[in-house]
C-alpha cells in the first residue's frame, strides 16, 4: 500500500533563520553561473567544487546543475570575512545573447527581525570571467576598530609622554648650567645659585636655590611669595631682582605696618601723602584707587 505525503498547511511554512543567505539569478537560458564563497576559515564553498564546508555552509544546487537560482546558506556564521564572487561558466546561446546579467541577493541574519538585505547586479560577457561581488563582515568589527584606535591613542600618549620627559630632562640640564652670579642661597649658603633662583618679594635680600625651595630647607616665612627667576641676566636692570637691602628711606615710616625706615622700594600716595613699604603695597592694604609714586632712590 502506497502512502502519500499529506499536504502541509501553508500557515506552518516559513523561512528558517540563517546568518547568511546568498541567492544568484541570471537572465539567459542554458547558462551556468558558478557561485563561490570564501569563508573565514579559508575554505571555499562552490557549486563547481565543494558545495559543503566544515562550518556548515552549503550551496543547494548540485555541481553543474543549470537550474537557477543558486543559493548559499550558512546557519551559524563564524566571525570573519566572507568573500563573494561569480564566474561565467557556460552559455549555450552566447552568440545570440551576447551578455548575461546576474542578480545577486545578499542577506545577513535572514529570517530574523534584524535582517539586512543587499542586491547587486553584474554583467558577464566572456567565459571564465570572474567578478568579485563583495564581502560580508561578521563579528563586532566596529569594536575591533575602536580597540585599534584606542591602542593607537595609547601609543601616541606614550610617545608624547616620552617626549615630555625628554624635554624636561633637557630643560633641567640646560638650567643646571645657568648661574646667578653674586647671589647666595639663604638656605644652604651656596654661591652662586645654579638653576632656578627664588627671590622673596617681601624681604629685601632673601634668595633660595631650587633644592632649598623644593625641600623647604629654610626657616623663612612660608606666607611670603617667592619670584622664580630662571636667568638673572635676562632682567639684569630690573629693581625687583636687585639687592635692595641697602636702599634706606630715612625719616620715612610705612603708614600701614609702621616700619621705619622703609627699606627697598617706597610707595608714596599722591592723594593721602603717606608712604608705604613694598610689602604693604603688594598686599593692597591701602586704597587701590589712589595713585602712587614708586620711589627707588632714597630722598
Amino acid at each position: 500500500m502506497n502512502k502519500t505525503t499529506p499536504d502541509i498547511d501553508f500557515r506552518l511554512v516559513r523561512h528558517l533563520p540563517v546568518d547568511i543567505r546568498i541567492v544568484v539569478q541570471w537572465d539567459t537560458p542554458d547558462t551556468l553561473i558558478n557561485l563561490s564563497i570564501k569563508e573565514p576559515t579559508g575554505q571555499i564553498c562552490s557549486n563547481f567544487e565543494s558545495n559543503r564546508t566544515g562550518i556548515g555552509g552549503c550551496i543547494t544546487n548540485t555541481p553543474f546543475q543549470t537550474d537557477q537560482p543558486v543559493e548559499y546558506l550558512l546557519r551559524k556564521a563564524v566571525n570573519g570575512t566572507y568573500s563573494i564572487s561569480v564566474t561565467y561558466a557556460r552559455n549555450a546561446q552566447h552568440t545570440l545573447t551576447g551578455v548575461t546579467t546576474v542578480l545577486v541577493y545578499i542577506y545577513k541574519y535572514f529570517g530574523s527581525i534584524n535582517e539586512d538585505k543587499r542586491i547587486q547586479t553584474v554583467r558577464l560577457t566572456s567565459y571564465n570571467q570572474t567578478i568579485d561581488i563583495g564581502q560580508i563582515e561578521f563579528g563586532d568589527s566596529n569594536l575591533e576598530k575602536l580597540k585599534d584606535e584606542l591602542q593607537k591613542t595609547k601609543d601616541e600618549c606614550r610617545r608624547l609622554q616620552d617626549q615630555l620627559i625628554t624635554g624636561k630632562q633637557q630643560l633641567q640640564e640646560t638650567q643646571s648650567f645657568i648661574q646667578h652670579i653674586n647671589v647666595t642661597c639663604d638656605g644652604c649658603m651656596k654661591s652662586p645659585i645654579v638653576g632656578n633662583r627664588y627671590k622673596c618679594l617681601f624681604c629685601p635680600n632673601v634668595d633660595f636655590c631650587q633644592n632649598c625651595h623644593l625641600s623647604m630647607n629654610h626657616l623663612h616665612d612660608s606666607n611670603h611669595p617667592l619670584l622664580c627667576i630662571r636667568d638673572s641676566n635676562l632682567y639684569a636692570s630690573s629693581i625687583y631682582i636687585q639687592n635692595t637691602s641697602e636702599i634706606l628711606h630715612l625719616n620715612n615710616q610705612c603708614a600701614s605696618c609702621s616700619v621705619s625706615p622703609i627699606v627697598g622700594i617706597r610707595y608714596q600716595c599722591i592723594a593721602c601723602k603717606i608712604n608705604l613699604c613694598e610689602k604693604c603695597d603688594f598686599l593692597g592694604l591701602h586704597d587701590a584707587s589712589h595713585q602712587r609714586i614708586k620711589i627707588i632712590r632714597p630722598q
